[in-house]
């Protein structure tokens, strides 16, 4: 995607280097959504009252980390992948490639953080206390978190 100068008709090489990030950013739109939507549903199951059902409480926030777990991972691919947003940036943007490798170091942490979180939640859903509940309830608070800041990064690469 070629823009042209209108006082000169020649094509602007940082207009388009600026149109592939845009056209990537684009893409990676829709995983994002998708993740956006599996962190809100993981926050329902989690906020949910687990006396008394502690084992149901578990079982959801389980399956509502896997989803997360699911939409982090297309989140990744099309952030990470060939023709993802990094690759792109790599091209066209060489002053982003610092902060845009944090990237995808943040996305070794977070998957680490999610995998952690769904053991927890195992382990919750074969205990009877709370202590395990409440454990896995801190941990899914401080995964959200970390996403939120997570999903401001676009934000920042684009500032720097």
């Amino acid at each position: 995607m070629t823009a042209q100068d209108p006082a000169n008709g020649l094509a602007c090489a940082g207009d388009e280097a600026a149109g592939e990030v845009a056209t990537a950013l684009e893409r990676a739109r829709g995983p994002r959504a998708d993740l956006r939507a599996s962190m809100d549903a993981l926050e329902r199951a989690a906020a949910a009252p687990a006396p008394h059902r502690l084992e149901q409480w578990a079982m959801a926030v389980h399956d509502a980390l896997a989803d997360m777990a699911a939409a982090f991972e297309r989140h990744i691919a099309v952030t990470e992948g060939p023709e993802g947003l990094l690759a792109e940036i790599e091209q066209t943007e060489p002053r982003l490639v610092t902060p845009a490798s944090r990237l995808v170091e943040e996305h070794a942490r977070l998957r680490r953080e999610i995998s952690e979180t769904l053991d927890l939640a195992r382990e919750a859903a074969s205990r009877t206390d709370h202590g395990a509940a409440d454990d896995c309830r801190r941990h899914v608070t401080a995964l959200m978190g970390d996403s939120a800041r997570h999903r401001q990064a676009p934000a920042w690469i684009r500032s720097s």
